[in-house]
């Protein structure tokens, strides 16, 4: 799961999903500064989606997922009539943003296909974020050793909460020389 970077799709061994949430801050801007009903369309589809996959048993039903992927295509088109293209003009912001859409909906849509992936990748950027901040703030890791430490204890950390667990009871136990088995 990425935010559209070109260079990921280069990876052509694995299955992409784009973040909805990256589109959701989009839609917000065009919303906001452009007044585009289409952007507001899409939004509520994409959350409507997000709830329904969340509140149903996977696989979902064919039928529900290929509406939700025919209201999308319906609303791109919209979008493109709200936003007629010009020759030899530079794309504007609803218009590339229309563009990776239409190109990427399998992609943005992946969510609904498969129950292991999620609507955003919001969990992932919080795990990086800690490290960015930490570089920002001291500059750099002193030694490729310190790197490697700061990393395993964050690595750590992040599974046990991720797991449910109480972070100083789990080292705790840790130190106590036990193990902690995962449900």
């Amino acid at each position: 799961m990425h935010d559209h970077w070109t260079p990921y799709f280069k990876y052509d061994d694995c299955t992409h999903a784009l973040c909805n949430v990256h589109h959701l801050r989009e839609f917000k801007g065009i919303i906001e500064f452009e007044n585009q009903q289409w952007a507001k369309d899409m939004t509520e589809l994409l959350l409507e989606a997000k709830t329904y996959s969340e509140e149903t048993e996977y696989p979902l039903p064919r039928d529900k997922v290929q509406e939700f992927g025919q209201r999308y295509q319906t609303i791109i088109e919209e979008g493109y009539l709200a936003n007629p293209l010009k020759a030899h003009e530079k794309n504007t912001d609803p218009v590339r943003l229309l563009n990776r859409l239409s190109k990427r909906q399998e992609e943005v849509l992946e969510f609904l296909y498969q129950v292991e992936v999620p609507f955003d990748n919001n969990l992932a950027e919080r795990d990086v974020r800690m490290t960015k901040t930490k570089q920002k703030i001291s500059g750099c890791f002193r030694t490729e050793k310190g790197a490697h430490c700061f990393a395993r204890i964050r690595g750590f950390i992040s599974t046990y909460q991720k797991q449910g667990l109480t972070i100083i009871e789990s080292i705790e136990t840790i130190l106590r020389g036990n193990t902690i088995q995962f449900s």
